[in-house]
């Protein structure tokens, strides 16, 4: 062969492999982070640290959360400038937008929608700029960290790295390095509804209807023991009703409060009249989210042998039809039964990143509130939450007690009982218990004693076989 002709000819296969890689890793570190260019002189490094707790690769450890908001976990990046292509006397600054383009002089005027996060002078060719998540929440137009917007999902967030000679006009590509792996999520999923709580060993069991937010990945519980008289949503009657006439109809009972999601209380009783018709009820007052509350009983005055007429109808709520003929006057119910409230778990608001869940569950629609003590009434609300653990809005309250159950074993050795105590005794929660019962035990022991003389019948007939 003649290798000469290499010189006018193709390189052997493997190095036109090779060159091909080279070419590959370069073009790659050219893109990383949107940062690294042929020629530039802004370079970000893609190791971001946080300044507080950084979450799994999984949930998006570079996002901003309201936690990490409130929190102060901001974002710690490291740039480098290329040597010879600054002086001293530049500034490198440092800009966040939701979409928009900061390297263009008109979008960082003060009529623009860029807004600078931090500046340096007297740059060095090594630098590292800390944005804090608030200053990015708040160039993306939220204050406090509360986010008033209609929409959960997450935000996008551009943060650009300038040097400038001066403050104004546009920045060049080569002079800027620009980060859009981070977005912005400060608002959990939507809750659930239809919480109901039942009772269990030192826990309750919570029941509920599922959110159908897109970016839901499951449920936080949260449980207060320091009950409060819930706002009455309905109220009794206000106010009495006219006097009674003589020969004449009482006045009607007064009004029902109106209900903030839950039924509406009724209204008073009308008095009753001397020998007339009782008074009728007063209207109960429309719930908000809930049924119209029912009106109150006429007082049965007797005149002419007749009973005092009846209450009206409560006034609609939202959908929701209305009962008449019943007293008024009532409390709220909550879905689990009972009157019950907390000052700590306020229905429709954001849980406060103190308060430590008392349970959680996946993408299901039940889970269990633990850790709670027997005989103790709590509250337990949920709040739904997202990808990197920003709990929604509270669901309505429910309420219950957990409570001992005794296992069939446990009453029957508080029964006298002397066997069991072995196998059958296997401890561990059993649904809401702590026992397996012992007919369960028997069942399940008596099922393996069988299994395992039938496999060593199996086992024993080859061998018979062979020495028969």
């Amino acid at each position: 062969m003649d290798k000469t002709s290499f010189l006018f000819g193709p390189p052997p296969r493997g190095r036109r492999l090779l060159a091909r890689l080279c070419a590959a890793a370069l073009a790659s570190a050219a893109l990383v982070g949107g940062a690294g260019r042929a020629g530039a002189t802004v370079t970000l490094s893609t190791d971001i640290e946080r300044t507080g707790d950084r979450r799994p690769t999984s949930r998006f450890p570079l996002w901003i959360s309201r936690e990490d908001c409130l929190t102060d976990n901001d974002l710690v990046f490291t740039v480098t400038l290329a040597p010879g292509t600054y002086s001293r006397g530049d500034i490198l600054s440092v800009w966040v937008s939701e979409s928009l383009d900061c390297r263009l002089d008109d979008e960082r005027d003060t009529n623009g929608d860029c807004m600078q996060v931090e500046t340096q002078s007297n740059l060095e060719p090594t630098m590292q700029f800390r944005v804090r998540a608030e200053d990015i929440a708040r160039a993306l137009g939220v204050e406090d960290c509360t986010d008033e917007g209609a929409s959960t999902s997450a935000r996008p967030v551009s943060i650009y790295f300038l040097r400038q000679v001066s403050p104004q006009g546009d920045v060049g590509p080569e002079d800027s390095a620009v980060w859009t792996d981070t977005k912005m999520d400060l608002l959990g999923p939507r809750p659930p509804d239809d919480v109901t709580a039942g009772s269990g060993d030192t826990r309750l069991i919570v029941n509920y209807s599922q959110s159908v937010d897109d970016d839901m990945a499951g449920y936080y519980f949260y449980c207060d023991s320091n009950l409060v008289s819930s706002p009455d949503p309905g109220g009794d009657g206000a106010g009495g009703g006219g006097g009674a006439g003589e020969g004449g109809a009482a006045g009607g009972g007064g009004a029902g409060g109106a209900g903030e999601g839950s039924a509406a209380g009724g209204g008073g009783a009308g008095g009753a009249g001397e020998g007339g018709a009782a008074g009728g009820g007063g209207a109960g007052g429309a719930g908000e989210g809930g049924g119209g509350g029912a009106g109150g009983a006429g007082a049965g005055a007797r005149a002419a042998g007749g009973g005092g007429a009846a209450g009206g109808g409560g006034a609609a709520g939202e959908g929701e039809a209305t009962s008449g003929g019943n007293d008024g006057g009532g409390g709220s119910s909550t879905a689990a039964g009972g009157s019950c409230g907390s000052a700590l778990l306020t229905p429709g608001e954001v849980p406060d990143v103190s308060l430590v869940p008392c349970g959680r569950a996946g993408k299901a629609s039940a889970g269990e509130a633990t850790g709670l003590q027997n005989g103790v009434k709590y509250a337990v609300a949920v709040a739904a939450y997202d990808d990197i653990g920003n709990p929604g809005k509270l669901s309505a309250v429910a309420c219950a007690t957990p409570v001992d159950v005794d296992s069939f074993f446990e009453l029957y050795r508080e029964a006298g009982g002397q066997a069991g105590g072995g196998f059958c005794s296997v401890a561990g929660p059993v649904g809401a218990g702590r026992w397996i019962p012992l007919p369960l035990g028997v069942a399940v022991a008596g099922a393996a004693l069988g299994l395992w003389r039938r496999t060593r019948r199996r086992r024993a007939r080859p061998s018979a076989q062979e020495h028969g």
